[in-house]
């Protein structure tokens, strides 16, 4: 989707949202001549990816680097690579640094499963240096968020949106710095109720 993009948005030939166009001049920054000193941040993901993001200026085109398959063009890639690459290439390239902000929407989705702590652990560290904004509806994200951030030492800040009954015309807001502590939590909530139904199948 890259290759092309920023020249036919300015032209007027694609009819899609900002933030996209926003993004796509973001990854075409290069990478600083003088390395990023992020190895704590970038090795976890190249890890997790078996490999690096690079890019072709010359064709406009991401690749992804694995000493197993070699060079695989970005578009070939799993999606959830391609969501972590993205987030690679920003810290490798100083778009994400110090007091800038992140918003991602579900980071979980077409991600691995197995990746879920990684991802989490990636995201608190992340967090000391920018302010991150997360909304997510997976147990396994939110409580690998809450372990990371209690193993860092690092205070993150849970918000739960909901309505006291249907009828109500505004949405209420809770907050705490502790997981377990928020009243309104559907997906904790959720998990308990499957857990209930799965000890009455099997334990009673």
């Amino acid at each position: 989707m890259y290759n092309g993009f920023i020249s036919r948005y300015l032209e007027g030939e694609l009819t899609i949202e900002k933030i996209y166009f926003d993004l796509a001049v973001k990854l075409g920054i290069p990478l600083k001549k003088k390395p990023v000193n992020l190895s704590k941040l970038i090795k976890p993901i190249e890890k997790m990816m078996r490999g690096k993001i690079i890019f072709d200026p010359a064709i406009e085109q991401f690749y992804l680097q694995q000493e197993s398959m070699g060079r695989l063009e970005i578009g070939l890639v799993a999606e959830g690579y391609r969501k972590i690459g993205q987030i690679l290439y920003l810290i490798a390239n100083g778009i994400l640094k110090n007091n800038t902000l992140l918003f991602w929407d579900e980071p979980e989705v077409n991600i691995n499963p197995a990746y879920c702590e990684n991802l989490a652990e990636l995201l608190v560290e992340l967090s000391k240096n920018l302010q991150i904004f997360i909304a997510t509806h997976d147990y396994f994200m939110l409580k690998h968020l809450d372990l990371a951030a209690k193993m860092a030492n690092t205070n993150i800040k849970f918000f739960s949106l909901h309505k006291n009954k249907e009828t109500d015309q505004f949405v209420q807001v809770e907050t705490s710095n502790n997981l377990d502590e928020l009243e309104h939590n559907p997906i904790l909530q959720e998990f308990e109720a499957v857990y209930q139904k799965l000890s009455k199948v099997f334990y009673e």
